[in-house]
């Protein structure tokens, strides 16, 4: 759900479709990519409402052994809105803030 309000919100405002998925043979994934220009962001999509820094996970390892991320984000169920080491903790209402 949450991939295809993204897709709905950048197409509504006429932004190019360049939303994209990662999985790897060994099972690494990353929810969603977002390509912009020389910028690569990450999201990770988590349906808790408790945050847990075990969610930047599959985050980290895109940044370390494939691609080194612009901004890493991870979208969750809960209120908490605030920027880590890691990244990006916030809910799905200000992931749309992001995707503009």
């Amino acid at each position: 759900m949450v991939i295809a309000e993204a897709m709905k919100y950048r197409y509504n405002r006429g932004k190019r479709e360049n939303l994209l998925f990662f999985r790897d043979a060994k099972g690494h994934e990353v929810d969603l990519l977002l390509t912009s220009a020389n910028d690569l962001s990450a999201v990770e999509i988590k349906a808790a409402q408790t945050f847990k820094n075990e969610f930047f996970k599959g985050l980290e390892y895109f940044n370390t052994y494939i691609k080194k991320c612009t901004h890493s984000l991870v979208v969750y169920n809960g209120e908490r809105n605030e920027k880590r080491t890691k990244g990006t903790v916030t809910d799905i209402h200000h992931m749309f803030d992001w995707l503009e």
